[in-house]
């Protein structure tokens, strides 16, 4: 069974490549619109999480944006603390 579509196959050569390099120019633009679907569909929708997340951390850093107190170290003035 194999070997006679094997023979129906093969027996044209020519039109077995034509139908063979169809079938090739077909799978390829199949890839090419789901390429373009997903760039048209998740790069803007990447783009727009990336302005939330973005935006949520210039909103985190302004929230903490307190400054620390000073540290005590060897160059710390101990009489600011007690008056007099």
């Amino acid at each position: 069974m194999v070997d006679l579509a094997r023979k129906n196959l093969l027996y044209d050569k020519l039109r077995f490549l034509i139908t063979v390099s169809g079938v090739a120019f077909a799978v390829t633009l199949v890839f090419v619109q789901v390429g373009l679907f997903l760039g048209g569909f998740v790069t803007p929708l990447a783009q727009h999480l990336q302005r939330q997340l973005t935006q949520a951390a210039e909103v985190s850093r302004a929230e903490h944006a307190v400054d620390p107190p000073p540290a005590a170290g060897p160059h710390f003035d101990h009489s600011a603390v007690y008056p007099g």
